[in-house]
């Protein structure tokens, strides 16, 4: 990313769907970068504590930074 004067804060939110297209669920972040750093990694994740939530098939998750998409993509589950 482009250097910054100052911290530069940012909200990454990401929107899972089901092979029918339904949203399921989202995950959001709060995050951060410094000045002085030359990248950063940012994670999170949508578990679920209900054993079998997660059925067998092809989910798509949706990236947002401050409301602009940035990426997409897909995964499956066994």
């Amino acid at each position: 990313f482009p250097p910054k004067q100052q911290r530069h804060d940012f909200k990454i939110e990401g929107f899972y769907y089901n092979d029918q297209g339904q949203m399921i669920g989202r995950a959001d972040l709060e995050a951060h970068i410094q000045p002085e750093w030359k990248g950063s990694f940012h994670a999170n994740a949508l578990g679920n504590k209900v054993p079998g939530f997660w059925k067998p098939g092809t989910y798509r998750v949706e990236l947002f930074i401050n409301g602009s998409r940035v990426a997409n993509g897909s995964f499956e589950v066994y």
